[in-house]
């Protein structure tokens, strides 16, 4: 047994180095250069929801100006606007199966969540039931859930085709600022306000609290699910970033930051996490180490909002400047052929 266990260490440890060139190869991208593929400047106020269509080709965003617009991401032409004024919109968000838009007002006049068609761009349902402003929306992983948060504490779970309330989710001291599913649907990560600070997990299929992660010292901003599922990220206005168990609510590392922090995002293949906040920049760090990367810039005001594509290939950034910027991942060096 001994002298198999010492045959199989070589091709062990050739695993071990295959995996660690593959992360460094990939974790290089954030080292680079994101490219500015181009400026959208047709929004009039603060950008704070930027999204991707599973089609690859559309943007979504949504601003303070009351507008809902769609962009080409090759030419960033306009190509449809769901509404053109209103109530400011806070947050957008796409179905996975690419059939459904939804969004949410945080303003006192209107509390609503508006569901619309994602090809024919038609209204299909507003959704009420929140007793004040609603902060984010959150599509579950296989499109049949719709989760919406906001100012009066409550997660509400809500089937989208239909507009019934599936679920009610009490337990935040305090306003419910970001929702994320988890991968395989069956946990749901929600960001507390300044009185509250935690990061609650929710148990989709029963509506109960998994458990309750505490390390917050401010507002949490956002919260975001590793690609595989086993990391949760959460930022705050404490200016840290923590990445945290899944399963067990450990708290495994705590990233400092030189600002608040208002929106974290993984890459599709889990290698970056994507930063921003009260500052001009993008910061890119390792998903794995919190090592910071690269970063760069380009608004005239702090970024709001942040998006990866879902293939990886491109970043979106709406800023307090009104303005929604389009950046490219560097391309991907080519493996070296081994001699």
């Amino acid at each position: 047994m001994f002298q198999k266990a010492m045959r199989a260490l070589p091709a062990l440890l050739l695993c071990l180095l295959a995996a660690a060139a593959a992360h460094a190869q990939r974790a290089r991208r954030g080292a680079e250069p994101w490219g500015l593929k181009f400026t959208i400047d047709a929004h009039t106020e603060t950008v704070y929801a930027v999204e991707f269509l599973p089609d690859g080709r559309t943007l979504v965003t949504g601003s303070q100006d009351g507008s809902v617009r769609l962009w080409d991401m090759r030419t960033g032409e306009q190509t449809a606007a769901l509404v053109s004024e209103g109530p400011g919109v806070g947050c957008v968000a796409a179905s996975p199966d690419g059939g459904l838009i939804a969004d949410c007002s945080d303003g006192q006049e209107e509390l609503y969540v508006r569901v619309w068609d994602a090809h024919t761009h038609k209204l299909l349902r507003s959704i009420g039931g929140h007793e004040d402003g609603v902060y984010d929306v959150a599509f579950s992983p296989d499109s049949r859930v719709l989760a919406t948060g906001g100012r009066d504490g409550v997660v509400k779970l809500w089937n989208p085709r239909t507009g019934a309330l599936l679920r009610t989710l009490r337990g935040h001291g305090d306003a419910v600022t970001d929702m994320a599913f988890s991968p395989d649907g069956s946990l749901l990560a929600t960001g507390g306000a300044a009185g509250d600070k935690a990061v609650r997990l929710w148990d989709v299929r029963t509506g109960r609290l998994a458990r309750t992660l505490r390390g917050h010292a401010d507002w949490v901003t956002s919260v975001a699910f590793s690609p595989d599922g086993s990391t949760v990220a959460s930022a705050s206005r404490d200016k840290t970033i923590i990445l945290w168990g899944a399963r067990t609510g450990a708290k495994r590392t705590v990233l400092g930051q030189p600002h608040m922090v208002y929106e974290v995002d993984y890459s599709p293949d889990g290698s970056l996490l994507a930063a921003c906040g009260a500052s001009k920049d993008v910061w890119l760090l390792d998903a794995r180490t919190g090592r910071l990367l690269g970063e760069f810039g380009g608004h005239d005001d702090e970024i709001a909002e942040i998006r990866f594509s879902r293939r990886g290939d491109a970043l979106a950034t709406g800023g307090y400047d009104s303005l929604v910027k389009l950046w490219a991942a560097p391309p991907a060096r080519p493996r070296r052929r081994s001699r």
